[in-house]
């Protein structure tokens, strides 16, 4: 009897534990979630500001930047 109390009580532990860490990866799986929604959305509006040049080595007019120099 003693034994069994003894399994039940590590395999309640063991289950806790176990409940813990989904619990914790969730948690961060969501955050990276929220991160991931917002992102695309930056990089886009970046991207659109940006606009590299299409002629890298058009007459040198550049600083190597991707911006032409006036």
């Amino acid at each position: 009897m003693e034994s069994q109390i003894r399994r039940e009580k590590n395999d309640f532990t063991n289950l806790n534990k176990q409940t813990t860490d989904l619990e914790r990866r969730l948690k961060e799986n969501r955050e990276k979630l929220k991160l991931s929604c917002q992102l695309p959305h930056m990089v886009a509006n970046v991207g659109e500001i940006l606009e590299p040049e299409a002629d890298d080595d058009a007459s040198g007019q550049n600083d190597g930047s991707g911006f032409a120099v006036k």
